[in-house]
């Protein structure tokens, strides 16, 4: 096996055929889905220097691919959690080259062939970087499995950084059968909002795109987020025009009022077998009940309706997952050593340039 990694600088330059045939094959996420990868470059979430992908090619055969922006640490990582997690002390001013987008729980390499394709693409992202004045390269929110194993063995450095949560639905017949296995005081917490959910008067309801008022969701979930300390997190502007552009992967978990007010809103993502309970907003203001655990309870209901194998729910709040009946997922980091120490590489612009042609071959 010979591997050729070539870089490329728009998704719309990849053989769309080829790589659905890859993500078939090993089962990526619709966080690789074309249609989330062209949103994410056309509609970035958080600020973005450069995108890059990296395809990797056995002969004519597209064998692995990744993702890859170029930004600013500071953006991606507003809580110092790489700093907390690993050894990188990235300069004032430096720049990181980074995949998948910190948005994703979910972050891979779509590879076929193990290490043989992945050590390849390794040193195709360290070029990269290299040539982009990049400090380091690395890649976040990444569960155990051969990517881990690959990257240890290379001698990269790999760290934990925090759980996903994920709920296993095979076996449970119907909701209140999930919500009698919760933890003790999960299920009366659950019990007692959903009483004072019915006495408010407000409904819930799942909704397929697209949504007429999906730029009120959007600004709520900024608003949701700006409360937390990260106003830069969800751009409504943005975060719209990204969720519109999954087309049908997308489903609306909402909580409306009395008044036809959105309270809350859960922008999900349809991936086969799996529920994203992806990212949203909610208010508690005038209202008795908990509009978070209202919003879990009809995602749960949703998921079991539609067959799904499993609920995706995210990171962080362990004590209110935990609670809901959510299993924790580690999570690792894996970081270059200071790319600036490192003896050069082709230019980025090189990389590039040999892409381009091979696409238009």
């Amino acid at each position: 096996m010979t591997i050729a990694v070539e870089v490329l600088t728009s998704i719309d330059q990849l053989d769309a055929a080829a790589y659905l045939r890859l993500r078939r094959s090993c089962a990526g996420s619709a966080f690789y889905d074309p249609r989330f990868l062209a949103g994410v470059e056309r509609s970035p979430l958080l600020p973005v220097e450069k995108t890059f992908y990296l395809a990797a090619y056995d002969g004519p055969v597209l064998v692995g691919f990744m993702p890859a922006y170029l930004q600013s640490p500071s953006v991606v990582d507003p809580f110092d959690v790489l700093r907390q997690t690993t050894s990188t002390r990235f300069a004032p001013g430096a720049r990181g080259l980074f995949s998948h987008v910190m948005h994703c729980y979910d972050t891979t390499v779509i590879a076929s062939g193990g290490a043989p394709v992945l050590a390849p693409l390794f040193d195709g992202l360290a070029a990269l970087a290299k040539a982009e004045g990049a400090q380091h390269f690395v890649i976040a929110n990444v569960a155990e499995g051969p990517l881990l194993a690959v990257a240890r063995e290379l001698g990269l450095e790999v760290n934990y950084m925090f759980d996903r949560f994920h709920l296993d639905l095979s076996g449970i017949r119907d909701f209140d059968a999930l919500v009698t296995g919760l933890p003790r005081d999960g299920r009366h917490e659950m019990r007692r909002q959903l009483r004072k959910f019915e006495a408010s008067g407000a409904r819930a309801v799942v909704e397929p795109a697209p949504f007429a008022r999906l730029d009120e969701l959007a600004q709520l979930a900024h608003l949701t987020t700006a409360r937390r300390g990260t106003p830069q997190y969800l751009p409504p502007g943005p975060l719209a025009q990204l969720v519109s552009a999954c087309g049908d992967m997308i489903r609306f978990v909402l909580i409306y009022d009395r008044d036809y007010r959105i309270v809350a809103g859960i922008i999900c993502i349809d991936d086969g077998p799996i529920l994203h309970v992806w990212l949203g907003g909610m208010t508690y203001e005038g209202l008795d009940f908990s509009p978070y655990t209202i919003g879990v309870a009809t995602s749960y209901r949703y998921g079991l309706s539609q067959g799904k194998q499993r609920l995706e729910v995210g990171r962080l709040n362990a004590k209110i997952k935990h609670r809901l009946g959510l299993s924790p997922m580690p999570l690792h980091s894996i970081v270059s050593p200071d790319l600036r120490a490192r003896a050069g590489a082709v230019t980025a612009q090189q990389q590039v340039g040999a892409s381009v042609s091979r696409v238009g071959s």
